[in-house]
């Protein structure tokens, strides 16, 4: 058990350093491995497309909340503090 928490501790310190190039790469390497799956599975995400779109329309939702709404209350904390 010791050893798996020193992995992902590991995993997460390299993660942590990423630079731009690196995000890009990652975020490249899971578009294509949709690209992949989609292809694979077209059939079935065709039948089920209200669910792929439900799914998609939910995880934006939150995109949004973390990127605009849980950052700017987190600033207007940080300023009400100094």
């Amino acid at each position: 058990m010791k050893k798996i928490c020193s992995l992902f501790d590991n995993i997460f310190n390299q993660i942590s350093n990423f630079r731009f190039f690196e995000w890009g790469v990652i975020k490249i390497c899971l578009i294509v491995l949709g690209i992949l799956v989609g292809t694979y599975f077209y059939k079935f995400f065709l039948e089920n497309i209200k669910i792929v779109w439900t799914i998609f329309l939910i995880f934006f939702a939150f995109s949004i909340y973390f990127v605009f709404v849980k950052k700017y209350s987190n600033n207007k904390n940080s300023i009400e503090r100094k």
